[in-house]
């Protein structure tokens, strides 16, 4: 009982520092002055676009189909050829989307009613009757995840410039999925008894039911995740949004930008210069 509450004030505290982490960060960067327009190369719709509309557009290319990382290239030593890779573009969608519906799949314990559209997103998703409990989603960022964790380790050149970070938010994030996949699939836990637990909490009313402790460990990942979500490069997520490579307008030929921490200049006309000065180019000009 003692130990079911304990799980229950984790969690919590978890939240509240994912919460105020993530806004402090978005806060911070939010109030970061970009008072100078910085694009100085030739207009593109897309790449470069001149109107706000345009700039949405390429920045909601990127947000959902990663763009910029679609066009990433590799170069051959060997052949001396630039190259298109496709791959680790296919690793990033499958991941992040996934993620995304892992996300969303789970809201369903923290609302009542439960909302048709998710209901419809779950039996989609759902992998059959062979394998109860699993989704499609939970199976692909598993993959995902290996592929981005093998492709670190076995590439010198990205594994020169990995650092421990980049690591454990991989393996944090694997171990979160392989977790839940076992939880789910060999139905350790109730989801009806885990959904009250989880209305509860959203409730601020705390329950101790009795779970079984692989749940607790999973729970325990999630709230590691949490924690460290705010500081870490998953906060790239919002931070695309603050980019100025995304998100400005390419108008410096047509708009004029002006520095408002440029000191104070005072300037005089050629008429006020010549009345100032007018006994001197007197003598000047005899």
């Amino acid at each position: 009982m003692a130990g079911a509450i304990l799980y229950s004030y984790i969690f919590y505290l978890a939240f509240v520092i994912f919460v105020v982490g993530f806004l402090y960060r978005v806060i911070v960067w939010a109030n970061i002055p970009v008072p100078v327009n910085i694009t100085t190369t030739g207009r593109g719709y897309l790449d470069n676009p001149q109107t706000r509309t345009a700039s949405v557009l390429r920045m909601a290319f990127e947000v959902f189909l990663f763009r910029s990382l679609f066009k990433n290239t590799k170069y051959n030593l060997e052949t001396h050829e630039i190259q298109p890779n496709r791959v680790l573009w296919l690793g990033a969608l499958a991941f992040h989307l996934s993620f995304a519906l892992i996300v969303i799949r789970h809201m369903r314990l923290f609302i009542e009613p439960f909302p048709s559209f998710l209901a419809i997103l779950r039996a989609i998703e759902a992998v059959g009757p062979s394998m109860p409990g699993l989704f499609w989603s939970s199976l692909l960022i598993v993959g995902a995840l290996s592929y981005l964790l093998v492709r670190r380790i076995i590439n010198p050149e990205l594994k020169y410039v990995s650092i421990l970070g980049d690591y454990i938010v991989v393996l944090l994030i694997l171990s979160i999925a392989m977790s839940g996949i076992i939880v789910a699939y060999y139905k350790l836990v109730s989801i009806v008894a885990v959904k009250a637990w989880a209305l509860n909490l959203a409730a601020f009313n705390i329950a101790a039911p009795s779970f079984h402790w692989f749940f607790y460990v999973h729970l325990l990942l999630v709230s590691a995740l949490l924690v460290y979500f705010p500081w870490s490069k998953l906060m790239h997520a919002p931070g695309v949004l603050f980019s100025p490579t995304r998100n400005q307008v390419n108008n410096p030929r047509t708009k004029r930008h002006i520095n408002p921490w440029n000191y104070p200049v005072i300037a005089e006309t050629f008429e006020e210069y010549r009345e100032k000065y007018k006994e001197a180019l007197k003598d000047v000009e005899a």
